[in-house]
């Protein structure tokens, strides 16, 4: 397209706009857009930051190459490796095999090519030798042209194929008896993105944030090359098992911000980066190795604190000492919810937690190309209009196209503002007639926005799909146009938040990145879980009560109860684990692997398990018993074990206590009996949080294995739910102008933004 085909579009595109701003009663006024400028200074940060004059540390002592130091130790450590063979969300079992298809596609369209040329060369030979030569040369070329975009079709899945180059062993399979059978290995070794790829993908996107903003780009890339270390097996899915089953045998709240750090201090990776840097810099003092500490926990603060599922706005981080920061940790296994509330510590937190759902993003809508139904047909083949609508958005802000965004977002502002009125009349539960008539009124202007909204949005689908169809061959679709996406919001995002306070985007965009992000969840999400999980919850309890036995029968848990509380608890005061013998024989290969973790972890590790269990049995009882008194509702992946065993005892021993327990008095009473009989049981409460913890730190392969082994599975029954897709049937309300959590998001953050 030439520069004059280029300048009669964009007439046409403002005339198009014209008369939208014409219908609505608006003017334009680019004064009035709440967006900086993409501007060609983008990437540019004059001057020193103050993120690097943080640390005290001597002369000498580079900041930037001790992170590098303790980044070397987070990727060199055991439980980084381990990642490599941990899912995602999706488990992308749409590409089973995907080496050999890769192979045999290619193969297949080569050796279509060369019968199809042959074909057509024994048709040519019979034309006149007038035309054979033009004829031919033509039919070469389509021949050529068609099997090269068939090529470049599979050329992503042929390098992911080739980047998987996973080993035959694993490190929790090394010395094993337990090996994994290779039927399910072949299942497994099907993954397309694990968290190890996720990770090295977060961290570059970080990277790239945190220079443009000016902030300490060492650190940031730290945090996020060590975010997801704290993922269980099976991702979320896996996570949320477990934490169901920690709460249930009232031991702890399990969530993956958390336990990254927990991994790292148990397997002596924070050590490991102390000891680098004594031997780089020799003989640091005292005060060296507390600026040191200082700087590892600020890295591990951005770990904790990135949990981006509860992200909707502005992240401003939160004033916070070393001590509130390490403190964190151990409040997100003992308060329920508590991860959920942490804020980043610092501007290099608040980075890695938006890049983590702008990476996820982005192989979300690739994983929707990959991914099949339940009959095996690719869920998406392409963009819908509710997909191209949000394209659309994002070509205008790429292209400086103010005047399309400044429509979008005065009708979004009406939409929003409206819809908050109505509301309000509407949970006022006025029956004044004057009131209901103004509500009708509002209502009925609402509804008139809308309708021109949407036909705002098929002009919007139209703009998208003039760029999609210039993507040329079509197979590079589904990755360029959201590798376009994730630089769009990326960019936005650097230019909202320089000189800001905090990380965020400006509002039109933010939401249109949170609507795209709900929309993910809409279309592909569903089909991301695979039948076997309906499986795991139970599977998972039985691994954990065998865990758990053997705990206790090797007097392992005995051990981890302080010596001064073990008389209170009627157990014998001395150390049992001596006295017992690991080559007895009713102790499988992990029991043993379980034991050796749990006795070669540091000191203060050990030290905090039974005072971290006590604590998580009293939040856990207040809320089993709100949850009996029909105070909260039970969210967890065990309902059916959880309320039986659990919650109808204290329904039971509620309906005895009567009037009783409504007072004050008698709901004290209650909780202190609900504490104190599961405190009585503090060994297998114990034993509990240290098996489900030691899952948590398992690969998927290993977590496999270990139920396959142990019969918890059977092998047959899991390849055929494995490959089965089993979409979730939770609803997903798309309609954004309905929902606040997306209606206010296009108003500004502040007084300030909006001025």
């Amino acid at each position: 397209m030439d520069n004059k085909d280029v300048e009669l579009k964009s007439k046409e595109i403002n005339k198009i706009l014209d008369g939208f701003y014409a219908n609505a009663g608006y003017t334009y006024s680019k004064e009035e857009l709440f967006a900086k400028p993409i501007s060609k200074d983008l990437m540019r940060y004059d001057g020193k930051s103050k993120y690097y004059s943080e640390f005290n540390f001597p002369e000498g002592m580079d900041v930037g190459t001790i992170v590098d130091l303790i980044t070397r130790a987070i990727v060199q450590s055991s439980a980084y490796q381990r990642t490599s063979q941990k899912t995602m969300n999706a488990n992308k079992s749409a590409v089973v095999q995907s080496n050999q298809k890769t192979k045999e596609t290619t193969e297949e369209v080569i050796q279509s090519m060369l019968k199809l040329y042959e074909h057509n060369h024994d048709r040519i030979a019979k034309k006149s030798k007038k035309s054979e030569k033009n004829i031919e040369q033509n039919e070469k070329n389509d021949i050529i042209r068609n099997a090269i975009e068939k090529l470049l079709e599979y050329q992503s899945l042929i390098k992911e194929s080739m980047e998987l180059d996973l080993p035959d062993t694993y490190l929790e399979l090394e010395d094993s008896d337990e090996q994994l059978p290779k039927k399910i290995k072949k299942e497994l070794d099907a993954l397309i993105q694990t968290r190890q790829t996720h990770m090295k993908e977060v961290s570059v996107n970080a990277k790239i944030i945190s220079k443009a903003l000016g902030t300490n780009y060492y650190i940031t890339e730290a945090m996020a090359l060590g975010h997801d270390l704290g993922h269980g097996p099976f991702g979320h899915v896996g996570e949320s098992i477990l934490n169901s089953l920690a709460e249930f045998n009232n031991c702890a709240h399990i969530g993956h911000p958390a336990m990254g750090p927990r991994v790292l201090e148990r397997e002596y990776t924070n050590q490991s980066a102390i000891d680098a840097t004594k031997q780089f810099y020799s003989h640091p003092n005292k005060k060296t190795l507390r600026e040191l500490d200082k700087l590892i926990t600020y890295i591990i603060d951005g770990i904790v604190s990135h949990n981006g599922e509860g992200t909707v706005g502005k992240i401003v981080p939160k004033n916070k000492t070393v001590n509130e920061m390490k403190n964190e940790t151990t409040r997100s296994f003992t308060q329920k919810g508590y991860d959920r509330k942490i804020l980043p510590g610092t501007m290099e937190g608040a980075i890695v937690r938006y890049a983590d759902i702008l990476s996820y993003i982005r192989s979300d809508l690739i994983d929707g190309f990959r991914l099949v139904d339940e009959n095996g047909n690719k869920i998406m083949n392409e963009f819908n209009d509710e997909y191209k609508a949000i394209i659309g958005t994002l070509l205008a802000r790429k292209n400086g196209f103010n005047k399309m965004l400044m429509f979008e977002q005065k009708i979004l502002t009406d939409l929003c503002i409206l819809s908050n009125e109505i509301d309000e009349i509407e949970e006022s539960k006025d029956s004044d007639p004057e009131t209901l008539e103004k509500l009708n009124e509002l209502k009925n202007k609402r509804d008139s926005i809308q309708s021109e909204y949407n036909r705002f949005c098929k002009f919007k689908v139209q703009y998208a799909e003039n760029y999609i169809n210039s993507i040329q061959p079509k197979s590079l679709v589904k990755t360029k146009v959201p590798e376009m996406m994730q630089n769009v919001f990326m960019a936005d995002l650097i230019a909202t938040s320089k000189d800001n306070d905090g990380i965020t985007m400006s509002p039109l965009i933010r939401r249109t990145f949170f609507n795209l992000r709900e929309l993910n969840g809409k279309y592909i999400i569903p089909y991301a879980s695979r039948g076997f999980e309906e499986d795991l919850p139970y599977a998972t309890h039985e691994l954990v009560e065998m865990f758990k036995k053997s705990l206790i029968k090797s007097g392992i848990a005995h051990d981890m109860i302080p010596v001064k509380k073990r008389k209170k608890y009627g157990l014998a005061e001395e150390d049992q684990y001596s006295k017992k013998n690991d080559n007895d024989p009713s102790y499988r290969s992990f029991d043993i692997k379980m034991f050796h973790y749990y006795n070669n972890i540091p000191i203060k590790s050990r030290i905090d398990i039974f005072p971290e269990a006590r604590r998580a049995l009293k939040d856990i009882a207040l809320h089993d018993m709100r949850i009996a008194l029909g105070e909260e509702r039970y969210t967890g992946k065990t309902r059916e074990i959880y309320m039986e065993k659990k919650i109808k005892p204290i329904q039971e021993r509620i309906k005895a206590m009567g009037d009783f327990v409504k007072t004050k008095e008698g709901r004290n009473q209650l909780l202190r009996e609900l504490i104190q009989e599961r405190d009585s049981n503090i060994e297998e409460v114990v034993a509990s949080k240290m098996a489900i913890e030691y899952i948590a730190g398992m690969t998927d392969y290993t977590f496999i294995t270990v139920l396959l082994n142990r019969n918890i599975l059977k092998e047959e029954d899991f390849i055929k739910k494995y490959r089965r897709p089993a979409k979730k049937e939770k609803e997903i309300i798309y309609d954004s102008f309905k929902e606040k959590y997306y209606r206010n998001m296009i108003m500004p953050d502040s007084k300030e933004e909006r001025e």
